[in-house]
């Protein structure tokens, strides 16, 4: 799509937004968009159902309830954009700058975010049920009460030793809790495998894998079980 083309697109929908004659809601299912100019674009709401946002500038746009399921946002830039609420099940978010987004209630499920940019991202209550998150930087993201799997959520600890700061992940769910941990220096692939609480016989190798954080982790993994015994 040419960037007259898409202007025109945008004016109508900002009628639209603001309840104004002739506006119009964006509907760009599949569009191609490749590389397209959308900093700080207003697309509230719009509907963006498969797009092809490889490589866009979508910097600070507001994308608040917007569809943009299995859309292809692989290596855009979306820093600070504001994704409340979008559906973005199965996109393709590969490499995206996510970085200070808001991504609160997001509806990733299924969503690629292999080598994305999380660092400092708003992912509160998000559903990432599905969502591939290898080497993904999840550093300073909030991720208080986002749902990994069916009835599950995630509880964050950071906890200085040694001058640096070490991440303590704790997903909290009916049956069990896990944890990985991590540094960081260290994106998401570099974390320590998650290991069930009460496999007791697998400890061995936890303390071989993850020393010599572990003290700090049994003493996380203890307040987990806790908090969990306190919700049954």
């Amino acid at each position: 799509m040419k960037q007259e083309q898409l202007q025109q697109v945008l004016v109508k929908h900002d009628l639209w937004i603001n309840d104004q004659e002739c506006g119009e809601r964006a509907d760009l299912r599949g569009a191609d968009l490749r590389g397209a100019n959308l900093r700080g674009a207003n697309l509230r709401g719009a509907n963006l159902y498969g797009a092809d946002l490889y490589g866009a500038d979508l910097y600070g746009a507001n994308l608040y309830g917007a569809n943009l399921s299995g859309a292809d946002l692989y290596g855009a830039n979306l820093l600070g954009a504001d994704l409340r609420g979008a559906d973005l099940r199965g996109a393709d978010l590969r490499g995206a700058d996510l970085s200070g987004a808001n991504l609160a209630e997001a509806y990733l499920r299924g969503a690629d975010l292999r080598g994305a940019d999380l660092s400092g991202a708003d992912l509160a209550e998000a559903y990432l049920y599905g969502a591939d998150l290898y080497g993904a930087d999840l550093r300073g993201a909030d991720l208080r009460e986002a749902i990994f799997a069916n009835g599950s959520s995630i509880k964050k600890t950071v906890l200085s030793i040694s001058g640096l700061q070490y991440h303590i992940l704790g997903y909290v769910t009916k049956e069990d809790v896990f944890l990985k941990i991590g540094c960081q220096e260290k994106a998401l692939k570099e974390w320590r495998p998650a290991i069930k609480a009460g496999e007791f016989e697998d400890e061995q190798d936890f303390i071989d894998e993850a020393w010599p954080f572990f003290i700090a982790v049994e003493k996380t993994l203890k307040a987990l079980a806790k908090t969990k015994e306190g919700t049954t």
